[in-house]
């Protein structure tokens, strides 16, 4: 008899090992009818899957629970579950963790994700008017990630290969799991606050399941984004997975990679060719303007020296007539057509016989000379 051996609690834990490890139990899905459905206090669901033959325990952990209720399913439905086979070594009993269920064509996490989409909608989230336009010339760029894996990498490098100096902020926080939608809500509301101020905020993760993306469908999650000040660009999964965030978002990308293009549409090439333009059309407007400003002065000058010219012609008539006129009223104008003019000897002038006869002597003013005569 061999005297070696091993504790029960060791047992255990090798069946779990051993049974845990098998992939083709990793990601199954299974068709059988509900029964002994129980609802825990903790938010666990357990219930079991039968046929005709077999029956196999089941639990739905908390962080599922909800995707579960929204079948609203019941003892003796038939319902295809997917999950994977857990060994649980206390009491050394294989359950079937289920992470989505089927139920008459509907799976929990659609029904669930369109429950939540209905309810948005009318609470007009996803208006356009809503949406914050995404800055072109981006300084500071936050991403709210995991701190590791492919989406931060991505992120980092396709946004310096099209933009240097810009600077990136890591918000890291979990993705998925239990707690990962306080966390990214939270992360969020810090980029918000956050010093220097953030020109964008990129929010998201690589690909995965229904359940893995559900973070990103929370209510606390939605909220933050649909309240955030700063423009917020959605990149969770692949090109075929949707979230709700991708539609209360300011935009959305298909991947990481497609959210670091969006945060930078305009490269330093482009930056350096839309320069370059600028300044061969501020070179030319300038000219035009020089032009422009030139013919008008010159315009305006020939204008100055036609009323100039005008002005000294009708001062030129004014003065000719006013000298013609001057002329007419000159006192010695007659004198040229043999007229006189009869003066006393203090150059008053004679205007009548009787003031003749007055004066003794008189003079006589002629065009070439004055003539002194006796009045006798």
């Amino acid at each position: 008899m061999n005297n070696e051996f091993i504790t029960v609690l060791e047992l255990s834990r090798i069946l779990k090992q051993k049974i845990e490890s098998i992939y083709e139990l990793k990601n199954i899905n299974v068709k059988g009818e509900i029964s002994n459905l129980t609802f825990s206090k903790s938010g666990h669901i357990y219930f079991s899957l039968k046929d005709n033959e077999s029956v196999i325990s089941c639990a739905i952990w908390k962080s599922n629970s909800a995707m579960f209720k929204a079948l609203k399913p019941k003892e003796g439905d038939e319902i295809i579950a997917s999950g994977k086979i857990g060994f649980y070594h206390p009491q050394n009993k294989i359950t079937f963790t289920v992470s989505n269920v089927i139920l008459e064509g509907k799976g929990g996490w659609q029904v669930l994700y369109d429950e939540k989409m209905q309810a948005y909608e009318k609470r007009g989230y996803f208006d356009l008017n809503n949406k914050k336009p995404i800055p072109k010339f981006a300084k500071n760029i936050g991403v709210i990630t995991a701190e590791t894996g492919d989406a931060i990498k991505d992120i980092i490098r396709n946004i310096h290969n099209r933009r240097k100096g810009i600077n990136i902020f890591l918000f890291p926080c979990m993705v998925q799991g239990e707690n990962a939608s306080t966390e990214i809500s939270k992360r969020i509301q810090e980029a918000n606050q956050f010093s220097p101020k953030l020109d964008i905020i990129l929010v998201g993760r690589g690909g995965g399941s229904y359940e893995d993306l559900w973070a990103f469908n929370e209510d606390n999650v939605v909220e933050a984004v649909f309240a955030s000040k700063i423009p917020i660009i959605s990149c969770v999964g692949h090109e075929n997975d949707n979230t709700i965030i991708d539609s209360v978002a300011d935009l959305r990308a298909s991947t990481p990679t497609g959210a670091a293009i969006a945060a930078t549409e305009l490269t330093d090439d482009n930056l350096i060719m839309i320069l370059n333009n600028l300044h061969g059309s501020l070179a030319n407007d300038l000219v035009r303007i020089v032009d422009f400003e030139k013919h008008e002065l010159l315009n305006q000058i020939d204008e100055l020296n036609s009323e100039l010219e005008n002005k000294v012609n009708q001062y030129k008539e004014e003065l000719n007539l006013f000298n013609s006129k001057l002329e007419l009223l000159n006192p010695k104008e007659p004198l040229k057509r043999g007229y006189a003019i009869v003066m006393n000897l203090k150059n008053e002038i004679i205007d009548s016989v009787e003031k003749v006869y007055n004066e003794k002597e008189i003079k006589l003013v002629f065009e070439d000379g004055e003539a002194i005569i006796k009045v006798g």
